[in-house]
């Protein structure tokens, strides 16, 4: 069966596309596949405010200079978490009660 075909516009002058769903620009286009490409993401969802650069994964309000994790660094981070032994859980203790006491 063939391929129905897509009712896009394209205007040269302005350098967007007008599709079914909206005017969508040429430059908005360049710049999503820039991102993909350098691999610039900012998460969204869950993990709003998370954002990608590069190998790195950033936290929210952090810089790209500031801390964050890379693949390095999480490898390293797992294997340390799996070479450490599971403490005893210890029983817990009683409260200490206290009392309120006047002065005279």
């Amino acid at each position: 069966m063939p391929r129905k075909r897509l009712n896009w516009q394209y205007n040269e002058e302005r350098q967007e596309f007008t599709t079914p769903a909206g005017v969508v620009r040429l430059r908005d286009v360049a710049a999503i596949l820039a991102d993909y490409a350098q691999c610039r993401i900012d998460l969204v969802g869950a993990w709003t405010g998370w954002r990608i650069r590069g190998s790195r994964l950033i936290p929210p309000h952090g810089s790209a200079r500031g801390p964050a994790i890379t693949p390095h660094n999480a490898a390293a981070f797992n294997r340390w978490v799996n070479s450490e032994p599971l403490m005893p859980r210890q029983p817990e203790r009683q409260r200490a009660h206290l009392r309120l006491v006047h002065s005279r």
